[in-house]
């Protein structure tokens, strides 16, 4: 990577609270491999360049940021010297601590939404583990835990689908339909999905700036056998889902551009690379012939194509490129207002609050403007069809967003629910969230609430 920009990426690691649930879709019967698909690859990751003309919008909106986190990096000798190469498997990652998010912002928990799409009921078929999940959910801890993010697994659903199984990380109608049928959740949270790719691909993923256009098809799709402990030979340490994390938090390949193209990665300490790298050739430098863009390939960093056992690292300029992105196309923010009691038979109720401040030197084109908002509620009660939940902006401006369904059901979850009432109003301000009881009999517990807003 090269040019003058630079970027930011982390997350941290967290329990495990899984909920299984199986998902029939499609044709539930025992498979095979397909034809076209192996265990022995050379990485290959689908996840396609974006327009040129949406890359510089990109980076007009992510500009002031990285300016600013330059300016800071460059006063500290510290942060500005090159990371130290490493030749074992042990991750390493730099952050500038300017970005730590503040405590009531909730800005690093990042929900994850295991999908395993199988074609059986084994293992070799797909149907991977509950700790081979785990153990990639720490893989990607492992790595992002400097930057204050946490990943944590809600669910895992398990679903048996030929189609879905092999062309999950192509674009088409097979994968539209398995994303629009298994997408949970809003622009912070995370949908996983492993499967057995067909054409050496071992993983895929979408940009943070694709969400608004395509908020269904939000996600990162890796190889099953890619996980820890897998059986993709060279690329089974979970390294494929740490490489589709990092395009998910926006950062291109190492190799973007090649030794030509004066932005590449938009990254400045990743040096250029002509080409993708494979195995882990120590010394490769396959741009030094042209002195503007010095230095040996960075193969050891988890955005190339090299061998997982080659890659450990992100640099500086990639953490902070990652939380500008985050911070202006996955914000996030959740109640420290909870939890709350909810009187029984009482219509007056709770109302928890939320405050949101307007960006802090926000890119050009950031506004405080709502273009989307997701609603996360966890709210137990021991008989659902007693409440009704209303979200109130900081205008006034109400959304009964839950309306005494559900019967005696317990407890009202909601994941991500898109609300669009508010969709073009002002998102500073103090938001709240009213939960009322309307019969006698049954007590609970406003837990936590959050919104999701792209702005």
């Amino acid at each position: 990577m090269h040019g003058g920009l630079f970027v930011a990426l982390v997350l941290a690691g967290a329990g495990c609270v899984a909920e299984e649930e199986e998902v029939a879709s499609g044709p539930p019967v025992e498979g095979t491999q397909p034809s076209g698909y192996s265990d022995e690859f050379r990485r290959g990751c689908a996840t396609a360049d974006l327009d040129p003309v949406e890359m510089q919008q990109i980076e007009a909106r992510v500009a002031p940021y990285l300016e600013l986190a330059q300016a800071e990096i460059d006063a500290d000798a510290e942060n500005v010297t090159a990371q130290a190469v490493s030749t074992d498997h042990q991750p390493q990652i730099r952050r500038d601590p300017r970005f730590a998010p503040a405590p009531q912002v909730g800005y690093g928990a990042v929900p994850v939404y295991v999908h395993v799409i199988n074609n059986g009921t084994t293992e070799a078929l797909g149907n991977i583990s509950d700790a081979k999940i785990d153990a990639q959910i720490s893989a990607l801890n492992a790595v992002y835990q400097a930057g204050g993010y946490t990943f944590t697994k809600q669910s895992t659903n398990r679903t048996t689908n030929s189609a879905w199984y092999t062309d999950c990380a192509n674009i088409g109608a097979n994968r539209t339909a398995m994303t629009n049928a298994l997408h949970v959740g809003g622009p912070n949270a995370l949908n996983m999905y492993t499967c057995a790719p067909t054409g050496g691909i071992l993983g895929r993923a979408t940009f943070p700036s694709s969400y608004a256009a395509y908020p269904k098809e939000d996600s990162v799709v890796i190889g099953f056998g890619t996980v820890p402990g897998g059986g993709t030979t060279n690329y089974n340490l979970g390294d494929t889902a740490i490489h589709e994390v990092g395009h998910w938090l926006g950062l291109y390949h190492t190799f973007q551009g090649g030794c030509s193209n004066t932005a590449g990665d938009y990254v400045s300490d990743t040096p250029a690379e002509a080409s993708s790298a494979s195995g882990c050739p120590a010394g490769r430098d396959t741009c030094t012939p042209d002195s503007t863009y010095p230095g040996a390939d960075p193969i050891y960093n988890f955005m190339d194509y090299t061998y997982d056992s080659c890659m450990n690292q992100f640099t500086a300029n990639q953490e902070v490129r990652a939380d500008a992105l985050w911070a202006i196309y996955r914000g996030f923010w959740a109640s420290t207002n909870v939890p709350r009691a909810i009187p029984d038979n009482n219509t007056t109720g709770v109302t928890s609050t939320l405050a949101i401040a307007a960006p802090v030197n926000p890119p050009p084109g950031t506004t405080s403007t709502v273009s989307r908002l997701y609603l996360n509620t966890k709210i137990t009660h021991t008989w659902k069809g007693d409440l009704v939940v209303t979200l109130i902006s900081p205008a006034g401006t109400s959304s009964v967003v839950f309306n005494r369904s559900g019967g005696s059901e317990d407890n009202v979850v909601l994941d991500g629910v898109e609300v669009t009432t508010f969709n073009g109003t002002n998102s500073v301000g103090t938001w709240k969230l009213k939960v009322q009881d309307f019969v006698g009999g049954d007590v609970g517990t406003l837990n936590s609430w959050s919104l999701g807003i792209v702005r």
